[in-house]
């Protein structure tokens, strides 16, 4: 594997999820692996991902036998350099989402949808539909529509029941046909989020971790983003992490 190039100086950041020293908390009754010092310029990716996966293995309640730990490279690595662009398309590609239920669970709900070329995923940030509503939500949406009012247009999909392309929209609204209701209103009833899905969810009920913590709302944020970036089309809100990955997902073709 090659050695990429950093252009500053490597230091502790609290958002790190690579570390080198393991810290018992008495407290909170479980280990922690914390950080002691980030010094090199440039970095061995073979030797940099040894250390994650030596440590991650013995203490992560999950067991992690492909794991690469990029996490203290975040806005590290120029990506003005080639080899490090290509470097970077190269793990995105690589990356997939492999967990059975998660499978299973992507699998009913995109099929109940009509199947991966038969609907457009869309996003939609509850931020924006908060304090930023007023600002923002009506160019968003808009801006939404007309996309995917686009896309219909110019594309043909199977469907025999509705006027308008099918449409997943993946939202951390908890009620996003009243939080969207002029999006809703405009392609209902050919709209549908994961509510409309519940009963897949139930897979994830018995979904803990080592020590009893459930990991159901873990999944079904991962359900969200999957089934939305898996449709012919995804459509995002501007500078949302969230839709950041999902499109990377939907160019990959991660699933």
């Amino acid at each position: 594997m090659p050695s990429l190039i950093i252009d500053k100086e490597i230091t502790h950041d609290r958002f790190d999820n690579l570390y080198n020293r393991l810290e018992i908390s008495v407290t909170m009754k479980r280990a922690r692996l914390s950080c002691s010092h980030r010094t090199n310029k440039t970095i061995d990716i073979k030797d940099f991902c040894h250390q994650s996966h030596k440590l991650y293995e013995k203490f992560s309640m999950i067991y992690w036998d492909d794991l690469l730990d990029f996490t203290i490279l975040r806005k590290r690595i120029n990506l003005d350099d080639d080899e490090n662009k290509e470097f970077l398309n190269e793990v995105k590609k690589s990356l997939r989402f492999n967990h059975p239920e998660l499978k299973l669970c992507i699998e009913r709900i995109i099929d109940e949808l009509g199947g991966l070329n038969n609907y457009i995923g869309v996003h939609i940030e509850r931020r924006i539909g908060d304090e930023m509503f007023r600002i923002k939500a009506n160019n968003t949406i808009e801006r939404i529509f007309e996309q995917v009012n686009y896309y219909f247009l110019n594309e043909k999909f199977n469907n025999t029941k509705c006027q308008h392309p099918v449409i997943f929209l993946a939202t951390d609204a908890r009620h996003p046909d009243q939080t969207f209701g002029n999006f809703y209103s405009k392609f209902s009833p050919c709209i549908f989020s994961l509510m409309d899905f519940r009963h897949h969810l139930k897979i994830f009920n018995n979904m803990k971790t080592y020590n009893n913590y459930n990991l159901k709302n873990f999944f079904i944020t991962l359900v969200d983003l999957l089934v939305a970036s898996s449709g012919r089309y995804f459509v995002g809100t501007d500078k949302s992490t969230f839709s950041k990955v999902a499109q990377d997902i939907h160019d990959f073709q991660l699933i």
